[in-house]
């Protein structure tokens, strides 16, 4: 990032010294993003469609990042291969205040009984798709059996670092649904392991510019 900004000079660092720390946080805090478009980062996800989807529009809504976000995602049209499924081993009550969150749990005996019950859903829909396999329907068809929402989809996802960390802005948030707000936390991680410099920036000034 400290010599894509240097690029108007010339100027080329091999190595990180105190200097390209100081510019570092200057880019990040006074908001000159711009370099941080050119760092890139790619993850093999596996989660619930619930998650893949809310993953995706907001790939979709970052056209403020000024780049195409690659995408590509396992399809059931394609493969037959025994799918898998989320099971809440937790389940949540509304939340009275914001229509899109969750609030507290559950006592553990409702909890079960909801997961049994869901269990059951996922054990007679499975029954039916391999049954619609098995008499010859096409895959593309037979999927429509799949309980769809926690059926666990696996994608490639590739974008820049200031993509990521706008991503992780919103969904490590309070407000953010719980499953997304815990494949935030691993990417922090990663992110954390492989930009240590950055990282330290961040946690300090959120949002850039701020």
């Amino acid at each position: 990032m400290v010599n894509a900004a240097r690029a108007s000079y010339g100027v080329r660092h091999t190595t990180f010294d105190e200097r390209d720390r100081r510019l570092l946080r200057y880019l990040w805090v006074h908001g000159h993003t711009s370099p941080f478009y050119h760092p890139k980062l790619q993850f093999e996800v596996s989660a619930p469609l619930m998650v893949a989807r809310q993953w995706w529009k907001h790939v979709v809504d970052s056209a403020h990042t000024m780049e195409t976000p690659a995408w590509n995602e396992l399809s059931r049209r394609y493969t037959v291969a025994e799918p898998t499924f989320y099971i809440p081993a937790e389940w949540r009550r509304a939340s009275a205040t914001n229509k899109q969150a969750s609030a507290e749990p559950l006592d553990p005996a409702a909890s079960s009984r909801w997961a049994d019950r869901l269990r059951a859903h996922v054990e007679a829909g499975l029954a039916l798709y391999r049954e619609a396999l098995a008499d010859g329907i096409a895959a593309e068809q037979a999927r429509a059996f799949l309980p769809a929402n926690i059926q666990y989809t696996t994608w490639y996802w590739t974008a820049s670092l200031y993509a990521v960390l706008h991503f992780l802005r919103l969904r490590q948030h309070a407000d953010a649904q719980v499953e997304i707000q815990a494949y935030a936390r691993a990417i922090a991680g990663i992110v954390a392991d492989a930009f240590p410099e950055t990282w330290a920036v961040v946690r300090e000034h959120p949002e850039p510019g701020r």
